[in-house]
């Protein structure tokens, strides 16, 4: 057959004449299956890679072959199995089919069931946004969906979805970055239901579309809105959506301790993004091997932690002292005891969070971060 771009369709009718009239076995159309994937990697540089994966897929219609075994299904489907019972055969088919049919679609074209990432003139960042439909050069997606189901369609799959934050988008400002895993689900055997989906991976074209109006985007970034607090009967002058600040000092320290940058949204409000954040617990042993100033957190109380400023990743990593790993200790009851005794002796004094920023500000070590609100 001539290396002509054909649907998986064709290749289906293509194999199943060659079985017919003799010219193959299914044993030599297994063999050239096997022979063709060990070789994807050339075929992906192949400008004949799209007819590759039509071909595929076909054999692995002709010959029973999919993506899952049964019991590579059921570990990805234990609270269907939990509910109903053992996978049987036209769920394995189902999951399998739906592969094939998804993957040998996808084109350097947008469709249904292909992720963007996204981001919004906010700023926002959304790194799995689905895409539901393509009409008319107008895709339309849901920013932060649930698992869609997906039925067959002539030139690929439709997708029913839920979730938020729905929008449309022109199909010429999308940008192709590749491929990547997706999760889909149908009915199972039981049919509509409680817990009676069957879900399934596949792979799937990844698009980018960047339309933010803002310094940064949450992708690098946090962000939050802090305003003043003017009542006259107040705990804490400075407020957000998940924390107070009791007084100036306290907001300086933090902002300089998470790397904030503040913009001014109104008279009593400011707008910050700011490094992202995380935490990770350690031993004393690892802790105290750490080179760093050593700073405040509030973490069950007011505890001690180092703190790296990772720039490449805008990231700051807070370490302290929490539950570890004690291979000496088995009983975990015993185990715990005994760190407990030990956590506690990371507790620290100082009496406010993020310590080391405050001392310097009081210090002029380091200036104050302008708010003026």
């Amino acid at each position: 057959m001539n290396n002509q771009v054909l649907s998986m369709e064709k290749w289906i009718e293509y194999y199943q004449k060659t079985l017919e009239i003799g010219t193959e076995t299914v044993d030599t159309l297994r063999q050239k299956y096997t022979d063709y994937k060990l070789r994807e990697e050339q075929w992906k540089k192949s400008r004949d890679y799209i007819s590759y994966l039509n071909a595929q897929r076909a054999l692995e219609n002709v010959l029973g072959i999919g993506k899952y075994t049964m019991e590579e299904l059921a570990k990805i489907n234990r609270v269907f199995c939990g509910s109903h019972g053992p996978l049987i055969g036209s769920d394995l088919d189902m999951a399998n089919s739906y592969v094939r049919l998804i993957e040998s679609t996808r084109s350097k074209k947008p469709k249904s069931g292909d992720i963007i990432r996204y981001t919004d003139k906010y700023g926002i960042y959304y790194p799995n946004a689905h895409i539901e439909k393509v009409e008319d050069d107008i895709v339309n997606i849901c920013a932060e969906p649930y698992v869609p189901f997906i039925h067959e369609e002539d030139d690929g799959i439709s997708c029913s979805t839920s979730g938020g934050l729905w929008s449309n988008l022109p199909v010429e400002n999308l940008k192709y970055r590749g491929t990547g895993p997706k999760v889909f689900q149908d009915w199972g055997h039981c049919g509509v239901c409680a817990n009676g989906t069957i879900q399934f991976e596949a792979k799937v074209s990844i698009w980018e579309l960047d339309e933010h109006e803002t310094p940064y985007t949450t992708k690098t970034h946090n962000h939050i809105i802090i305003w003043k607090n003017r009542n006259e009967d107040k705990a804490y002058l400075y407020v957000s959506g998940m924390r107070g600040w009791k007084n100036e000092l306290e907001l300086q320290a933090w902002l300089l301790t998470v790397h904030g940058e503040v913009f001014k949204k109104c008279d009593d409000m400011i707008e910050v993004w700011y490094w992202k954040q995380k935490e990770v617990s350690v031993s004393p042993k690892e802790y105290e091997a750490l080179n760093m100033e050593e700073d405040t957190l509030w973490c069950n109380g007011l505890r001690k932690c180092k703190r790296l400023y990772d720039e490449k990743n805008t990231t700051v990593i807070t370490y302290f002292v929490w539950y570890w790993d004690d291979p000496e200790i088995e009983d975990i009851s015993k185990r715990c005891e005994r760190q407990n005794k030990v956590i506690e002796l990371y507790r620290s004094c100082d009496g406010i969070e993020n310590s080391l920023a405050s001392r310097k500000i009081k210090t002029g070590a380091i200036k104050p971060v302008e708010i003026d609100i």
